[in-house]
């Protein structure tokens, strides 16, 4: 029989409506105290509160693109790239170099698993190095709904100003239906819950920088990834949403979310179109779909749940108050990510976690 035990967020975490002892039952949660998370709900907001004394982030890698063929012919953007280490995630703010223009790709924030403390010194220093560049934000973004670490993108709608929205891709009411059912999140609560739903092969201007949104799902209904054991996750999908990339110009450079190196690796944010045909062994050339879906499959059933998913999934809504690292707080991110960072509210008025147990009947 699964059950929701319910976690309280404020001052402290409480476990309630268990019978045994759980890794999160005697878990105390805060806010540092140096950076108040303010919510964009709460007015009037002093944006500059948290990066007036943090550096600006050093990028991991800043590429830039080739001239343009023509005076009338697109820009290509200025990508930079920053690592989260805490959850190998890869955060983006990608401009467009004559107008300034710029978007931020999949935010994080941070937690201290040690001591359950959140903060938001990683995004404080990505938006000093925005400020320091001179760009003018546009768009916060959202690849899908993660399972390994809590979106920032609220904290940085706050810090940037409310008419910057927080868009992800239309099908993430996919996963918020299914998800709203395993965490009894109410429909009002997802509702609008992001700014902006983007569609399928949609394009926008950023200053003089040409975009385009690109449908590539398999890993959930919203992204492409090298798993797909996640709900509505398909070997299958993942296999046609990776030719889709395949076919592109062998000079185009994808950008990943994530990257997990070991020891004798080094790391890696991206790759070219013809690097990726040649050196990813799972997509190398030749390769049948069926061959594909039976290595996946076998993979996947040894992959273990991403530690944060069920607390990342209730976040995701639109926003996220945490990025959180990997352990039990990997069960954060997904309830808070479906809401697009909004926390999930009781009756009382105090942000609640739920995370599915299993116990007997008789309980």
């Amino acid at each position: 029989m699964k059950r929701l035990a319910t976690i309280r967020l404020g001052a402290t975490i409480n476990l309630l409506a268990t019978r045994r002892p759980t890794l999160a039952s005697s878990s105390r949660a805060a806010f540092s105290p140096s950076v108040p998370f303010l919510s964009p709900r709460l007015a009037p907001l002093r944006r500059d509160l948290a990066t007036q004394t943090v550096p600006p982030a050093v990028p991991f890698r800043t590429h830039i693109g080739p001239p343009p063929t023509s005076p009338s012919a697109p820009r290509t953007p200025t990508a930079h790239t920053f690592f989260h280490t805490p959850t190998w995630t890869w955060t983006y703010v990608v401009a467009c170099p004559s107008s300034l223009s710029a978007v931020v790709i999949d935010t994080a924030l941070d937690f201290d698993p040690k001591t359950n403390t959140i903060s938001t010194e990683t995004a404080d220093s990505i938006l000093a190095f925005v400020r320091e560049k001179g760009y003018r934000v546009e768009h916060i973004l959202e690849t899908h709904a993660h399972a390994d670490h809590l979106t920032a993108a609220q904290y940085y709608k706050a810090q940037l100003g409310e008419g910057v929205p927080v868009g992800i891709g239309e099908r993430i009411t996919q996963t918020q239906e299914f998800f709203a059912g395993k965490y009894d999140v109410p429909r009002e609560e997802l509702d609008g819950a992001f700014d902006r739903l983007w569609k399928d092969d949609e394009e926008f201007m950023l200053g003089d920088c040409q975009a385009k949104v690109m449908h590539l799902p398999g890993h959930t209904p919203t992204v492409g990834s090298a798993r797909a054991d996640f709900p509505f996750g398909s070997p299958s999908t993942l296999f046609s949403s990776s030719q889709r990339l395949l076919s592109l110009p062998s000079g185009t450079r994808l950008f990943s979310g994530h990257h997990y190196p070991t020891e004798e690796e080094k790391n890696v944010c991206s790759a070219t179109v013809e690097e990726q045909r040649v050196l990813n062994r799972h997509l190398r050339e030749g390769m049948e779909k069926s061959e594909f879906v039976r290595m996946r499959r076998e993979r996947d059933e040894g992959l273990k749940e991403p530690g944060l998913l069920h607390q990342s999934l209730q976040v995701r809504r639109g926003y996220s108050f945490f990025a959180l690292s990997l352990g039990i707080t990997l069960l954060y991110t997904l309830q808070v990510n479906i809401r697009a960072g909004h926390l999930p509210m009781g009756s009382d008025g105090q942000p609640y976690l739920r995370i599915p147990i299993k116990a007997p009947n008789f309980l």
